[in-house]
């Protein structure tokens, strides 16, 4: 089964259990109005046709984690810059920077947010590439006028 109909037979496992919640909530009103516990009824029912199609999907999406994160070679380096924002080196600014063709000179970029920690205003900054992108778009307008 490939990745897509593994997703799909998900969906379907996902609306199937929204469905047998609202029946469920439904038949309890209903035990309610009439005889009978509705805790246990709701209890009985869930016992025997909830909780086997969410350890399914359960099984399902783990084995679909197990894939992605095998498939991928992480090194340290990587997850520590994916868990943690790390802000660029002067390196990447400049390579960034001449990709672009840019006007905005790294070394004043870098060691601006470098001695602001690399916030704008009193937040982190999000995607430092952007703000490259700004200061190009400033520069161009300042040079016009």
């Amino acid at each position: 089964m490939g990745k897509r109909d593994r997703i799909v037979a998900i969906y379907d496992d996902l609306r199937q259990l929204y469905e047998l919640v609202d029946t469920i909530r439904r038949e309890t009103a209903k035990v309610c109005n009439d005889k009978g516990h509705p805790l246990q009824v709701a209890s009985d029912r869930l016992t025997k046709e909830f909780y086997p199609i969410a350890a399914n999907i359960r099984e399902e999406l783990g084995e679909l984690r197990q894939k992605r994160e095998s498939s991928v070679p992480i090194t340290a380096e990587v997850k520590e810059r994916a868990t943690v924002r790390m802000p660029p080196t002067l390196e990447e600014v400049t390579e960034y920077c001449k990709s672009r063709n840019s006007v905005v000179d790294p070394v004043a970029f870098f060691d601006h947010y470098e001695m602001k920690g690399w916030k704008v205003g009193r937040t982190k900054m999000a995607n430092w590439r952007a703000g490259v992108r700004i200061w190009e778009s400033r520069t161009a307008r300042w040079e016009e006028s």
